[in-house]
């Protein structure tokens, strides 16, 4: 827990944004720097989630971390968009170790003393307490953002070499192994078979994909929200704040929602949420349409409980870091595309207009995603 408050106790986030915008980037640059981090996040995911899974995951998450640390450092630094484009390769490298195996953990360590059942419960703890993290970071961010904009990429690049320290730490539990004379290739293989013989496991990372595409798809378009509303820098920590918040309070309720309602209901409103949180940004003019974004929020909330919850269920202890990679490189691969033509809409057309065509991909998309699975 504390190695993740310190990963997500993001100080940069408040400001990331502004600080790209002085150096000059367009939102159609700012999406083709997350794109590019993206690509290298996706097509390390499933080797690096395979390493974690073969070599140990707090070996992984360690390097992983300090990849993260030296993106972050290099950003700090950084006085345009080339520079930038190398810190999120090396930070790219870094999320793709992080990624499965940190989640892996926890399922295994609850797993070897029989208490699996509790993941999603445990897991939206985790998610809480990461969320209240990242939203107390938001607001020093903010205000250091204030004195600098520089000053907060150095300060949470030191974090992420205390996050990697930390991760050495860990103790994992002891869990199934790939068989120790089988070759990689076939273990690689042992994965692909599960995913087809487990097609409710592969819906459900298809719909983890497209939902988590949604929320980091958003992410990237407030600020720039925020400031087309004139809203003050100095709110901009506060807001960030409050979003982070929302997903903190949607995590713990997730399994509360599922227990009293049912998966069924449960992911039913995780699917609604997307479409009417963008319909909300991209109709509503003034300030007011920030409440919107809480709705997309919330979906996250669940999603990062409830379904990565059904995924786990449905894996293996022996390739469970690879699997949950597998969903984290297709929200990469779904932002590639679709986010990307979403950042290129906003800078032609207007921000109203990308979210309302994000409400239609976004919305319509999880509805009809959420129909393919049996719960």
């Amino acid at each position: 827990l504390r190695m993740k408050s310190l990963h997500m106790g993001i100080l940069v986030m408040p400001v990331i944004v502004v600080f790209w915008r002085s150096l000059g980037l367009s939102i159609t640059q700012i999406f083709v720097l997350q794109a590019i981090f993206a690509v290298v996040v996706a097509s390390l995911e499933l080797p690096s989630g395979y390493l974690a899974d073969w070599l140990g995951r707090r070996t992984v998450m360690a390097a992983g971390y300090a990849f993260f640390s030296a993106g972050m450092l290099t950003q700090g630094c950084s006085s345009g968009f080339w520079g930038l484009v190398l810190g999120e390769t090396l930070m790219g490298v870094g999320s793709s170790m992080v990624s499965g195996a940190d989640t892996s953990i926890l399922f295994d360590t609850l797993k070897s003393v029989g208490r699996e059942r509790e993941f999603a419960r445990q897991q939206g703890r985790m998610v809480f307490a990461t969320q209240i993290a990242e939203g107390s970071a938001a607001l020093l961010g903010g205000l250091l953002g204030t004195i600098h904009l520089r000053l907060p990429f150095f300060l949470y690049g030191g974090q992420l070499l205390l996050a990697a320290a930390t991760a050495l730490w860990i103790l994992e539990p002891k869990r199934e192994t790939f068989g120790a004379d089988a070759s990689h290739g076939e273990n690689l293989r042992l994965v692909f078979r599960h995913l087809r013989k487990t097609p409710e496991l592969a819906r459900y990372l298809v719909l983890f994909s497209y939902l988590a595409a949604c929320s980091l798809t958003a992410v990237w378009l407030y600020q720039p929200h925020w400031q087309v509303l004139e809203i003050p820098l100095v709110w901009f920590g506060p807001l960030w704040g409050c979003v982070n918040f929302a997903v903190a309070f949607a995590a713990r309720g997730g399994a509360v929602l599922r227990e009293r309602l049912g998966l069924r209901a449960a992911l039913w409103t995780a699917a609604v949420l997307p479409g009417l949180g963008f319909l909300g940004l991209g109709l509503v003019k003034h300030w007011p349409a920030i409440a919107f974004a809480l709705c997309i929020q919330t979906m996250r909330g669940f999603n990062s409980t409830l379904v990565v919850d059904e995924i786990n269920r449905r894996t293996g202890s022996e390739m469970r870091a690879t699997v949950n990679s597998i969903g984290a490189g297709g929200m990469r691969l779904v932002f590639c595309t679709v986010g990307l033509a979403l950042g290129v809409a906003a800078d032609r057309y207007g921000l109203p207009a990308a979210f309302l065509a994000a409400a239609a991909v976004f919305g319509g998309g999880a509805l009809a995603l959420r129909r393919t699975l049996r719960a």
